[in-house]
């Protein structure tokens, strides 16, 4: 009779585990360093004291992810386009085309923008991804879940675009925004 219960126990308890929830990828918000290095399947790059760096893809496309930590604490995943293309739209087709797979997710948005800083470009849609690259024109879409703020952007500076997904714990914000404070304060 033990030795039943005990296979029931381990049998319910794998169970639960196997179908447990995480806030993004494999990994919770608030996890350390080690137990999200220990549940990333992909390759390491860089570790520091306070991230993890690893190369991957999305969407059929060159990502970098790095796991930003807070007193060892996981409190923000930022994926970073590494793909370089010529044509300066394809960046801007590439965030509609994360736009639509993260809207299938998350549903609809809580923000989605088009903020042109200089309309130079504005009426010229062939050139729009130049527009983004010299910072006439940024991209902004966000979602949020129970516990996750999710950041969709494209945006750039001196012909270089930046497109990229930041997923932010909500329940951590305070922790990211007093540490950002500090470092503000140290950069005067």
């Amino acid at each position: 009779m033990k030795k039943i219960l005990l296979i029931l126990s381990i049998l319910i308890t794998t169970n639960l585990k196997a179908q447990e929830k995480h806030d993004i990828r494999n990994v919770n918000w608030g996890w350390t360093l080690a137990q999200v290095k220990v549940s990333e399947k992909l390759k390491l790059f860089e570790q520091t004291k306070n991230e993890l760096t690893y190369f991957g893809s999305l969407n059929n496309k060159s990502f970098m992810l790095s796991y930003d930590f807070i007193d060892n604490k996981f409190v923000r995943l930022t994926y970073t386009c590494t793909e370089e293309f010529i044509n300066k739209n394809n960046y801007i087709d590439q965030f509609n085309e994360l736009k639509d797979i993260l809207i299938k997710r998350y549903g609809s948005t809580s923000y989605d923008r088009v903020k042109w800083s200089d309309n130079l470009y504005k009426d010229r849609p062939q050139d729009i991804g130049l527009a983004c690259s010299v910072g006439h024109v940024k991209f902004i879409t966000q979602w949020f879940t129970d516990n996750t703020q999710i950041n969709l952007q494209c945006n750039g500076e001196n012909f270089k675009v930046n497109l990229g997904i930041i997923y932010t714990s909500v329940k951590y914000q305070p922790l990211i925004d007093a540490q950002e404070e500090k470092q503000n304060e140290k950069d005067f």
